[in-house]
């Protein structure tokens, strides 16, 4: 096993979430959203909670690495435990109606 695998694991099993991202990939685009969510494969499900917003956020409060197109996600996804990510957690139940209320506005 290599040792993001390893890191993958264990974020898991402590319900922490983290994530390297490449933004490179989306180019110069501007309405793109990003979700982060937790897959519980026991229960087949997601968590009761996940993060949602715009790359542009993301990028302005995203750690940053050694590479300055890749940022580094990092949150535990759970309104209890606040980390800078909190203000954009949404309950599951809320992304449809937050997804048409963003398409609508187009």
């Amino acid at each position: 096993m290599k040792k993001e695998d390893y890191q993958h694991i264990l974020g898991q099993l402590l319900n922490f979430f983290k994530k390297d991202i490449d933004t490179s990939k989306f180019g110069s685009k501007k309405d793109i959203y990003l979700i982060f969510v937790f897959f519980d494969v026991v229960k087949q499900d997601i968590e009761d909670f996940l993060c949602f917003m715009t790359l542009d956020n993301f990028m302005k409060i995203a750690d940053k690495s050694g590479n300055k197109d890749i940022l580094k996600f990092e949150s535990f996804l759970k309104p209890e435990k606040k980390d800078k990510y909190s203000k954009f957690l949404i309950n599951k139940k809320a992304l449809s109606r937050d997804l048409f209320n963003i398409i609508s506005k187009r």
